[in-house]
C-alpha cells in the first residue's frame, strides 16, 4: 500500500506560519521604529523572503513525501534526512520502538516516532491522506516481522483499535 502527504493540508500549513512569521516581523518592526517604518518594514520582509528561500527545495519534496508498506519492510520517498532528500527502505526488523508523539510546532497533529537499531529516528506524521490506516498498517507488519520491537499502546488509543 502506498500512501502520499495530504497536499493541501501541507501547503496550508506553511503558508499559515509564514504568514505570521511576517506579521510578527512587522509588528516588531513597526514597535521598535519610529521613522521610515515602512521602508523597514518592507525591507525586513525581503530578508525574510530572502531567508526562506533555499528551503523551498525542502517545502516542495515534504509535499511530494510517500511511504509504501511492503512486506519487509517500508519505502520512504522525498524524506528529508541531515538537510538532504532522499529515498529509502527501512527493513521492519530494524525497528525498536514506535511512539506517539505530538508534534510541537504543529498543535493539535501528532507523529509516530519511530526509533531504529545503530540510525537515526523518523517520524510519520498525521499529513498523509488516510494516516490512521497507514499507522495501523505499519504498525500490524512491524510486530509481525520484528515482535520484539516496542510499539506504544498510546497509538492505538488515538486510532479507537485495540492493538
Amino acid at each position: 500500500m502506498k500512501f502520499c502527504k495530504n497536499k493541501a493540508k501541507v501547503i496550508l500549513y506553511y503558508c499559515v506560519t509564514y504568514l505570521l512569521l511576517a506579521v510578527l516581523v512587522a509588528t516588531i518592526v513597526a514597535l521598535v521604529f519610529d521613522e521610515n517604518t515602512i521602508q523597514r518594514i518592507v525591507i525586513i520582509e525581503l530578508i525574510l523572503v530572502a531567508a526562506v528561500f533555499p528551503f523551498i527545495k525542502m517545502h516542495i519534496a515534504e509535499v511530494k513525501q510517500t511511504v509504501e508498506l511492503g512486506e519487509e519492510g517500508l519505502v520512504c520517498e522525498n524524506f528529508i534526512i541531515n538537510g538532504n532528500v532522499a529515498n529509502g527502505k527501512i527493513d521492519y526488523k530494524l525497528i525498536e520502538s514506535i511512539t506517539l508523539k505530538s508534534v510541537l510546532l504543529k498543535p493539535f497533529s501528532y507523529c509516530l516516532y519511530v526509533k531504529l537499531k545503530n540510525e537515526k529516528p523518523f517520524a510519520l506524521n498525521d499529513d498523509y491522506i488516510n494516516y490512521k490506516e497507514l499507522w495501523l498498517s505499519f504498525c500490524q507488519k512491524c510486530k509481525e516481522n520484528n515482535p520484539d520491537a516496542f510499539i506504544d499502546e498510546a497509538i492505538f488509543k488515538k486510532l479507537g483499535k485495540q492493538g
